[in-house]
């Protein structure tokens, strides 16, 4: 990713929580987008600068207030009652964008919205085998605050794990945990792929399922954008 970050033809949209590990790891998106609607410390002591923000229009605005670059606001709510109320008090302009209630989908869902001429999936939040949040995000430095002799780090990651795994998802003969939200997701997700004329290539683990996406390691997806650039140059 870092590799390929300043192409032109490609466009990196990361979710908010997954901000902080990419900018530490020299790979700076051109877009992010949340939709938290409690205080939650993503953005603060960050360079956002020259990165265009996608924020739900009930984003916490504590959140906002630590972002420095542009921000532009949507709307994700439902037409029809019972929230025409809050359609008339947020204003109809924004337009609506469909979702499987976590941000990522929101994020797949404006993406196609754009015609890309391919989407490609990275570490996608829809199940877990033994850690709940990916090192280095706000939320995984959090649960570490606590830990000591007598409750390790390893120990608070289990005990997450194991409050979270409501259902299994087994692929290729492993098995990895999801709970109802990531599960409802997943589900939307595969409805969506699955009726879209565009390709979706997916390397996250355990990912979308196999039928509904191409799987392909990242540097071989990357490998085939070359090969497919330099026989058009031919």
């Amino acid at each position: 990713l870092k590799k390929y970050k300043e192409r032109l033809d490609f466009l990196y949209l990361a979710a908010d929580m997954a901000l902080r590990p990419l900018l530490v790891s020299g790979i700076k998106p051109r877009y992010v987008i949340t939709c938290e609607t409690t205080p939650a410390d993503f953005f603060s002591g960050l360079d956002t600068s020259g990165i265009h923000l996608l924020s739900f229009c009930c984003s916490s605005p504590s959140n906002l207030r630590k972002w420095r670059g542009e921000i532009s606001f949507y709307n994700w709510m439902i037409e029809g009652d019972p929230y025409t109320e809050l359609w008339d008090m947020a204003g109809r302009d924004l337009g609506s964008v469909a979702t499987g209630s976590i941000v990522t989908t929101q994020a797949v869902s404006i993406v196609l919205g754009c015609s890309p001429a391919s989407l490609f999936l990275v570490g996608n939040d829809l199940g877990f085998y033994d850690r709940f949040y990916a090192g280095g995000t706000v939320n995984s430095e959090k649960r570490m605050l606590g830990s000591g002799r007598l409750n390790p780090e390893v120990n608070i990651e289990i005990d997450t794990v194991r409050r979270g795994r409501c259902y299994e998802i087994r692929r290729s003969g492993s098995v990895y945990y999801t709970n109802n939200q990531f599960l409802a997701a997943k589900y939307w997700l595969e409805d969506l792929f699955g009726k879209n004329p565009y390709p979706v290539v997916d390397c996250s683990e355990p990912g979308c399922s196999d039928g509904k996406v191409v799987r392909m390691e990242l540097k071989e997806y990357l490998d085939n954008i070359d090969k497919k650039r330099g026989r058009g140059r031919r």
